[in-house]
């Protein structure tokens, strides 16, 4: 997986977009995000819930696994709950595929015409409710100690 994705960024105007259902895409493509410093952003849902973010621009804002659990994953004895998880199998709904690809091209957007305040998950991930249209927002500080991100850290 790693050389695939080596292979893709390997190009300037280059932004990832992150929807994997398998328990090493998300963190593999973060680790090879921030070390070509290529901007990247986690795309999908939760239950009823379209959900995009955090928008990772390395040595700028925060990475998925920014996180008090994505800083310590691997230390502190997730393995387990990975492994567990490792089984699951999300379905997939029209709704929650559509809604998270419009929030995901509005914010890719705004990244590359420069309005970086307008990103509306630069620093934290967003969903929106498929029954109510509620919006929900977890703030995700950068963390200088993330096991994932930290090369790109100044």
């Amino acid at each position: 997986m790693r050389e695939i994705i080596e292979h893709i960024i390997d190009r300037d105007n280059v932004i990832m977009t992150i929807s994997g259902d398998s328990n090493t895409t998300v963190r593999d493509s973060i680790i090879v995000a921030s070390e070509y410093k290529v901007p990247c952003l986690n795309v999908g849902y939760l239950n009823d819930y379209s959900v995009i973010g955090p928008f990772y621009i390395p040595e700028y804002s925060a990475c998925p696994f920014c996180t008090d659990l994505g800083a310590d994953y691997e230390d502190n004895g997730y393995k387990e709950l990975e492994n567990f998880n490792s089984f699951y199998r999300a379905p997939s709904s029209f709704i929650n595929s559509s809604v998270a690809s419009a929030m995901a091209m509005s914010d890719i957007l705004h990244y590359f015409s420069g309005k970086r305040g307008a990103i509306n998950s630069l620093g934290r991930r967003v969903g929106i409710g498929n029954k109510n249209l509620d919006i929900v927002k977890v703030e995700v500080q950068k963390n200088d100690k993330c096991k994932i991100c930290r090369k790109a850290h100044p």
